[in-house]
């Protein structure tokens, strides 16, 4: 029986923009969830509302990136979510 080969991540290629801008969106979803929760608004249902946004926002990149779509839009959209 052959064994897997275990890929560390400097062999993968780096020169995939996609990859990079997915690994962004979820890093800055991550990050706008903690936004939320620690200054976020008072209101539950507003907290609530925004973490759905950032939901569907990544549901959005993880769907078009199967596809090969691009996830540009989305990580900004994730941006202005979390500022705002």
């Amino acid at each position: 029986m052959k064994e897997g080969r275990v890929y560390d991540s400097s062999e993968r290629d780096t020169s995939n923009k996609h990859n990079d801008v997915v690994k962004s969106v979820y890093e800055t979803a991550s990050m706008a969830c903690c936004v939320i929760l620690k200054d976020g608004p008072e209101n539950e249902t507003e907290k609530i509302e925004k973490k759905e946004e950032i939901t569907r926002a990544v549901s959005i990149c993880l769907q078009g990136s199967l596809q090969g779509g691009d996830c540009e839009n989305v990580h900004q959209k994730l941006l202005r979510v979390t500022y705002l």
